[in-house]
């Protein structure tokens, strides 16, 4: 659709040099965070491994039914983990509200199921591991702080009762907002009292060799990321236009 040369709208503007493409907007957001999140080597990692969570158990009965069971007893609730992608627009807001959500009960019934050494033990265990690190749940603390807002927008963009200078306005609104609302020490108060609650429960969370100052460090850097490819994104000739339709 996009190519310069063979895509569709190149070759509609050789037919009528005024059109203005406009790119998806919902996809310009997931290119925003992809770009951003690849970028801070952390941030990709606790994505990698919320992937390979869903993967854990996605196909196995016998491990989603260790995995609901141990949810209803912790939480006496259980939700489903949600399929994280690439390609599926701010998918992962999903993925890890509900990894945070039961982020004992998950580490509990990884460990169940490490120590049945099944033929997935050593993924399981691997996990674990990953998941017991207070570095890893406060960067997935990070990660939600960006996504829900981002996720929200994302909706707000495939919706059919608004306009796109609307639209534009509310992109630009939310950009704005997680550029100035960021308070590291708010998230870091945040993870710790999710790290409580996991201890309580029994889980032997591990603090890893990652000081608190490069914590804030690998955040600073995140948030910039994802500010920075917002603006880049949203800053293109049909957000401009949009703008000046506003005003008028």
């Amino acid at each position: 659709m996009s190519g310069v040369h063979g895509g569709v709208h190149a070759l509609l503007k050789k037919a009528a040099p005024s059109l203005v493409f406009v790119h998806c907007r919902s996809h310009l957001l997931q290119l925003a965070f992809v770009k951003a999140s690849n970028s801070i080597v952390k941030i990709k990692k606790v994505l990698s491994a919320v992937t390979k969570l869903y993967a854990l158990f996605a196909h196995s009965p016998l491990r989603l039914n260790i995995l609901r069971h141990t949810l209803e007893a912790v939480d006496e609730t259980a939700h489903k983990l949600v399929q994280p992608g690439e390609s599926k627009w701010l998918s992962y807001e999903g993925s890890i509200a509900v990894v945070l959500k039961h982020y004992a009960a998950i580490c509990l019934a990884l460990e169940a199921i490490y120590v049945e050494a099944g033929t997935l033990s050593s993924n399981a265990g691997g996990l674990l591991l990953t998941l017991r690190k207070t570095s890893t749940l406060h960067f997935s603390v990070v990660l939600q702080h960006f996504l829900q807002p981002l996720a929200r927008l994302s909706r707000t963009l495939q919706s059919s009762e608004i306009n796109i200078a609307s639209a534009m306005f509310i992109a630009r609104a939310t950009t704005a907002s997680l550029r100035d609302d960021f308070d590291i020490n708010q998230l870091e108060q945040k993870s710790d009292d999710t790290k409580n609650a996991a201890i309580q429960t029994g889980v032997h969370m591990e603090q890893d060799d990652i000081s608190r100052g490069q914590k804030s460090s690998v955040c600073l850097k995140y948030h910039k990321a994802v500010v920075g490819n917002l603006e880049q994104r949203f800053s293109d000739e049909v957000s401009n236009l949009s703008e000046v339709c506003s005003k008028f």
